[in-house]
């Protein structure tokens, strides 16, 4: 029986709104210990805002991270996976995407949770599931190398 997404997930998730400051989100990735916000509502996600939008997309171009919103610095294209998926099927949409987070969806589309690769090293997943999951989607055939 393969692992379902919902067994492995992050189920506290901590949404903020994007006219929250980057500060305040910065404090809440701080309170949590996490480096990913969901933007927005489970019901109505508007976007992510990560630790590294916040270094890289504000502080290093000199912003006010009290006075910059996170709207002005989030992603707006939101990746997810249902709780049902298989751990198979998410790993492949975070190498298909270069991602290393997604966001887990009831069957009504309402955010329930946080699948993460490095939560999944982590958790419960078995080590041999894992190992064949990272074998498969990182071989070298899926990268465009000829075996």
């Amino acid at each position: 029986m393969k692992t379902k997404i919902k067994d492995l997930m992050t189920t506290e998730i901590t949404c903020i709104s994007p006219d929250a400051s980057l500060q305040e989100a910065a404090q809440a990735m701080k309170d949590i210990d996490c480096g990913f916000l969901p933007v927005g509502t489970p019901e109505k996600i508007a976007g992510i805002i990560t630790d590294r939008d916040i270094v890289i997309r504000a502080l290093a171009n000199g912003g006010d991270l009290a006075a910059s919103k996170v709207r002005e610095h989030m992603s707006t294209q939101v990746y997810a996976s249902n709780e049902d998926d298989t751990l198979e099927n998410a790993v492949e949409k975070m190498r298909t995407h270069a991602i290393g987070r997604l966001l887990v969806r009831d069957h009504h589309g309402t955010v329930t949770g946080i699948l993460s690769f490095g939560g999944l090293l982590r958790r419960q997943a078995s080590p041999a599931e894992i190992s064949n999951i990272i074998k498969h989607t990182y071989s070298l055939d899926s990268i465009g190398v000829a075996v």
